[in-house]
């Protein structure tokens, strides 16, 4: 599935679990970064990940749950190196720096446009896992 697939469905899953945005503020995800999410705009990566704790879901990366933003980067450093691309051949392909390679598989901030161009080059399937 796509980030923009998972968008979708986020605001699908919230719609059919007749979530409100009152409800997600009071839970600290602002109406604002909800809207950023559904309409498939920018924002912090970080965001979703909250977005579908709140919808008792989980971000997986080829079936594997994803906890946190520290274990999506872990994730994606594996699957980058196992797809034979070094920092500098990612960056060249996907049109972003190192560093931001880096702060993408340290979990640290980014966004879902420096978050794009890293999968267009890092293939992995991403999917929603729901809890119990």
């Amino acid at each position: 599935m796509t980030l923009k697939q998972i968008e979708h469905q986020i605001s699908d899953i919230r719609q059919q679990q007749g979530v409100s945005f009152q409800l997600l503020q009071e839970r600290g995800l602002y109406p604002a970064s909800v809207y950023h999410i559904e309409r498939g705009e920018n924002y912090s990566f970080l965001t979703i990940l909250k977005y579908l704790q709140l919808l008792n879901s989980h971000l997986a990366v080829n079936g594997s749950s994803v906890d946190d933003i520290v274990s999506l980067g872990a994730m994606l450093h594996d699957e980058r190196v196992r797809q034979g691309y070094s920092l500098v051949s990612l960056g060249k392909s996907a049109q972003i720096s190192a560093r931001t390679i880096i702060n993408i598989e340290k979990g640290r901030g980014y966004t879902k446009m420096n978050i794009n161009k890293y999968l267009s080059k890092v293939k992995v399937d991403l999917s929603i896992q729901f809890l119990l």
